[in-house]
């Protein structure tokens, strides 16, 4: 009888993996239950606009999010389709996003569909925000 084995320990094994996303934070980029993603193991090198799966420090889960921001001591990350921010320490950071695969076509990170992607972020992150707040407006004149 074979044992699981976990993400971190087959990058860990292997250096690298290929799974289904679960979640919608990074949406419209990546969907759930549907695109592939190729995550291979943190070398140490990140920079702002890398997708990284990290582990969260409250719960362990494994969470994949675009990095905003390097600090000093933190990195600020957030999913392409929330509101909020998260500080990350490097320690916590055991993958980066090599490559999604959507219907059957592999799309490298770096590469020209991804550059044009990641320059349509704020502007996405701006309609998400506006969208949100719209519904939240109409729902309280609703309530009212």
């Amino acid at each position: 009888m074979n044992t699981p084995i976990s993400i971190e320990e087959e990058l860990n094994r292997s250096g690298k993996i290929v799974y289904k996303i679960k979640g919608h934070s990074m949406y419209p980029m990546l969907r759930q239950e549907k695109d592939l993603v190729v995550i291979k193991k943190n070398t140490g090198i990140i920079h702002p606009g890398d997708v990284v799966l990290y582990k969260r420090a409250k719960d362990n889960a494994l969470v994949l999010h675009r990095v905003i921001k390097i600090n000093e001591d933190h990195l600020v990350i957030r999913g392409d389709h929330t509101l909020s921010n998260e500080k990350v320490h490097a320690s916590q950071i055991i993958g980066l996003l090599e490559s999604y695969i959507r219907n059957n076509k592999a799309i490298v990170c770096g590469s020209l569909p991804d550059k044009l992607y990641r320059l349509t972020v704020p502007i996405l992150r701006f309609l998400y925000c506006l969208k949100y707040r719209i519904f939240r407006y109409l729902k309280k004149q609703r309530n009212s």
